[in-house]
């Protein structure tokens, strides 16, 4: 799509070359407009740090060492402190809504200049005040910048922001215990290569999103905003006839009963599916915010709701399937897994069944004040940019 208007190039590197902490943060937009090739040339030719939201997550890989993760109200915690601490954000292709910001706005990188850039102008500045408004298709927009030089050094900037990375593991929280759920992603994402993967709504949606470590040429498909439990399923059917490589399903216990009668589908093609079930036998998300805000009240998601044996429903469609409930054995299934492009669906069921996605960012926090809280002194002590005041 052409758009004829000022691409403000100039006003862009005046402004970048003026910054001590940038962060360019990619939404959707990227994937969109296909602008990953160009993307990456930029960020790569100025060593600049990258943040990305829920819809961002394949445009970049993590395989680009500047790459700072997920942000936003599930974000990865050195994400969200990479971006509270800029100076400068760079948005491309992305609406900036309250699950990014959180939801005090005045609180958001309070300290830095935002460019917006957006092919929707009614996107731009619609949900906070941004500096700089620019309506472009994304692609269009590196393209043009692609062609200037900028001079700006982020080396003693990203030095801060690899100390965020190492003290902040996704996969080890800040009491030093493993969070199994993430690490089970990351193990699966250690078996991957090109394949496509389809993923759910709920709590294994925001563990993927922090850990499946993302590779090149590889596409991760959410349901972004809509939230739509049950889109793993039919989505891998379509993503799997579409792009010809074997797919993967990561749903959770609630989400895989919404469309589950799409293995018959499955079975009848033969398609090289594999479905993984992160089961922890209650509709975590919903009963994640009934511990936070509603006084532990589990109507529907613990209390009257269930979950049939998955494993004899796959079994009943023809589809081979497997039950897990050993983490320890876990490497050796999946070797075994993913050896053959059979579909197949395999239950992981969790030691602990109220799970939690963590870190969370709570109602009215900034975005660098995450759940489980730091100590105050020690999260001030990570700051750049004056900490906020209690």
């Amino acid at each position: 799509m052409n758009v004829q208007n000022d691409y403000h190039i100039d006003e862009v590197i005046d402004m970048l070359n003026s910054s001590k902490r940038p962060v360019v943060l990619i939404g959707g937009g990227v994937r969109i407009s296909n602008a990953q090739h160009e993307l990456f040339k930029f960020l790569k030719k100025y060593n600049l740090p990258v943040v990305y939201s829920l819809m961002g997550n394949d445009a970049i890989s993590e395989e680009y060492e500047c790459n700072m993760g997920l942000i936003g109200s599930y974000g990865n915690r050195y994400g969200n402190l990479t971006l509270a601490n800029s100076d400068l954000i760079l948005v491309l292709g992305s609406r900036l809504d309250t699950r990014q910001t959180g939801t005090n706005l005045d609180t958001f990188a309070r300290e830095a200049t935002i460019i917006q850039v957006d092919i929707d102008k009614h996107e731009l500045g619609s949900k906070i005040k941004v500096d700089l408004e620019i309506c472009s298709d994304v692609k269009e927009f590196l393209e043009k910048i692609n062609t200037q030089s900028l001079n700006i050094d982020t080396k003693e900037w990203l030095n801060h922001l690899y100390m965020y990375k190492n003290r902040f593991s996704s996969i080890i929280g800040i009491d030093n215990n493993e969070k199994v759920p993430n690490l089970v992603v990351s193990k699966i994402a250690k078996f991957l290569k090109d394949e496509v993967v389809c993923v759910d709504v709920g709590q294994h949606q925001m563990w993927t999103a922090q850990s499946l470590n993302t590779k090149s040429m590889q596409r991760v498909l959410f349901s972004g905003g809509m939230g739509a439990m049950g889109f793993a399923l039919p989505c891998s059917i379509g993503a799997c006839i579409a792009s010809g490589k074997r797919t993967i399903v990561i749903a959770g216990d609630g989400g895989i009963q919404m469309n589950i009668q799409e293995l018959e589908v499955i079975k009848r093609r033969n398609l090289p599916i594999k479905i993984f079930v992160l089961n922890n036998k209650n509709l975590g998300m919903v009963r994640q915010f009934q511990e936070l805000y509603f006084d532990k009240r589990y109507l529907g998601t613990v209390d009257d709701y269930s979950v049939p044996d998955l494993v004899a429903i796959a079994k009943a469609y023809g589809i081979d399937s497997k039950l897990i409930t050993d983490m320890n054995t876990l490497d050796k299934e999946l070797e075994i897994i993913f050896s053959s492009d059979k579909p197949e669906l395999i239950n992981i069921e969790f030691p602990v069944q109220m799970t939690t996605v963590e870190p969370k960012l709570i109602v009215n926090k900034p975005i660098e004040d995450m759940h489980p809280f730091l100590d105050k002194k020690d999260l001030h002590s990570l700051m750049i940019i004056k900490p906020l005041e209690e």
